[in-house]
């Protein structure tokens, strides 16, 4: 073997793929359930959420909070989410938003108890500007979803990733306004969770 065999064959061995895994001992321990951890942590994060009794009910749970907030104008909602009986009066538009809508509802892939993060991936069912253009972002994420550790998104996803991943924890903020905590800086000012008792 020459020095040009060598030095490539070396590459080859660095070059190879490596399946990441993660200790044990590096994840916290958690109290209690996944369930209350994690809705725990979703409103120390400042975010709100309510009982949805299943999918059927989603659409008049976003049309209750739209009245309640007095929203106008179009609802952007994830294609992922199609299939639902929307009231006429949200006047959905379906995919991706060009930040005319105030309100989006978007599809959970999981939630995260250790931290109260909201995992959202892209794709043309579950678009990106759903969760950072609109004021108001809710949210549909089956309690089945939750997950106790963020590794075990990963663990989730599997090899194939998709183009992005989205982790989500309350609203958008920023405290670089005079230190004041700003929200909806980078994003939605209000996140909304819909739970679905899977």
């Amino acid at each position: 073997m020459n020095a040009r065999e060598r030095i490539l064959a070396r590459l080859q061995v660095v070059a190879a793929p490596r399946t990441a895994s993660f200790p044990a001992q590096v994840r916290p321990e958690l109290s209690g359930s996944s369930l209350d951890t994690f809705l725990a942590r979703l409103e120390a994060a400042a975010a709100t959420f309510e009982w949805a009794e299943d999918l059927r009910s989603i659409g008049a749970r976003v049309l209750d909070y739209r009245r309640r907030l007095g929203l106008q104008g179009p609802t952007a909602v994830a294609p992922a989410l199609r299939e639902l009986d929307w009231p006429a009066e949200l006047a959905v538009e379906l995919g991706s938003t060009d930040g005319r809508a105030l309100l989006a509802v978007s599809r959970a892939l999981a939630g995260v108890a250790e931290t109260g993060t909201l995992v959202l991936v892209s794709g043309p069912e579950t678009p990106t500007t759903l969760n950072f253009l609109p004021e108001h972002q809710l949210v549909v994420l089956d309690t089945a979803d939750i997950l106790m550790h963020l590794e075990d998104v990963w663990a989730r996803l599997g090899p194939s990733l998709p183009r992005a991943v989205n982790l989500i924890t309350g609203p958008s903020r920023t405290a670089d306004v005079e230190q004041t905590i700003q929200l909806g800086a980078h994003g939605p000012r209000c996140l909304h969770l819909l739970l679905v008792s899977g």
